[in-house]
């Protein structure tokens, strides 16, 4: 299917998706989300999440993003919710990695789903290894992206750096898709709930692998941040792909500025609870979400209004 079909295909299943929305009394007059780069999970899910958001009660949009530039988009309050990593999270209070000044005014709001980090190759390459990397041509990221930070720590457990690749291009996942196709690169990077639709298009009109992380790489990205815990990508998720390829993995979740206030964090978090069989629908990733696993924020504290919640639920002490 092409892509600008598969995109309004699924427009148009969210829309359908929320004729039956709970509304939520107090909502907020407005709310922004930003979220990931073109082509990624992200971006489709906010836009369910500001459906499921606006049906509620409050007027709800979604723009592009990306994991790292989120941070400092919503502590600047340029935005009101922002996605993340929680590997991103926590080096932004710690002034870690790309953060050069800490970041600690951002509270987290509600878990979503675990992003798993994928690096698909075209097999006609011949790379089967992070290590076979060195001298290609990649397709990467934005430098402001939370991926490109993750890969760079993956290179670095692999000695080496972007400076040894040859980086033709930064941009969305659907430019690196472009790029394989065309051949004028081997490869892309994201960190994304799998599956995704942009790697499954490619599959369909490309035979890849997915580079598999080894265990001593990963005890390396341990050993930087806790965030990261281990991943893989089940078999049968891409076609041509039958094995379960081990990878690495880091939660993502919604965000506000500490000076929202308790009221609006309150109703944004209800909002979602009240409505999780919408929610669920949103991507394969969260079809088990629930009040307990949102709750499970890491990397910066929880919105007061958001601990006020979950406590009135039972789920946090």
């Amino acid at each position: 299917m092409p892509r600008k079909s598969a995109f309004a295909t699924t427009v148009a299943c969210l829309i359908a998706l929320f004729s039956c929305i709970t509304p939520v009394k107090a909502a907020p007059e407005s709310v922004n989300i930003v979220s990931g780069a073109s082509g990624g999970s992200w971006y489709p899910i906010s836009v369910g999440l500001a459906q499921v958001l606006t049906k509620a009660g409050t007027k709800a949009s979604a723009t592009l993003g990306g994991g790292n530039a989120n941070l400092v988009s919503v502590s600047s309050g340029k935005a009101d919710l922002g996605m993340t990593f929680t590997v991103s999270a926590a080096m932004a209070v710690n002034a870690e990695g790309p953060f050069k000044k800490p970041i600690t005014s951002n509270r987290g709001l509600f878990l979503m789903f675990d992003n798993v980090f994928h690096t698909p190759v075209s097999v006609e390459s011949g790379v089967q290894s992070y290590a076979d990397l060195k001298g290609k041509p990649m397709a990467l990221q934005p430098l402001a992206a939370g991926t490109t930070t993750q890969f760079r720590m993956i290179l670095a457990a692999h000695g080496l750096s972007e400076d040894d690749l040859n980086v033709i291009l930064r941009g969305g996942l659907t430019n690196g898709a472009d790029a394989m196709k065309d051949r004028r690169a081997v490869g892309f990077v994201t960190s994304t709930a799998p599956p995704n639709g942009t790697i499954s298009e490619l599959a369909v009109s490309l035979p890849i692998r997915l580079l598999p992380l080894s265990d001593d790489g990963f005890a390396k990205l341990k050993a930087q941040n806790d965030g990261f815990q281990r991943a893989s990508i089940p078999g049968g998720t891409y076609k041509g792909i039958d094995e379960s390829v081990p990878s690495v993995g880091a939660a993502t979740f919604m965000f506000a500025n500490e000076s929202m206030s308790d009221e609006d964090a309150y109703w944004i978090v209800k909002a979602v609870a009240d409505n999780l069989d919408a929610v669920r629908k949103l991507h394969a990733s969260m079809r088990s979400l629930d009040v307990a696993q949102m709750a499970k924020v890491a990397g910066i504290p929880l919105h007061p209004g958001a601990v006020r919640f979950y406590r009135e639920q039972g789920v946090l002490k």
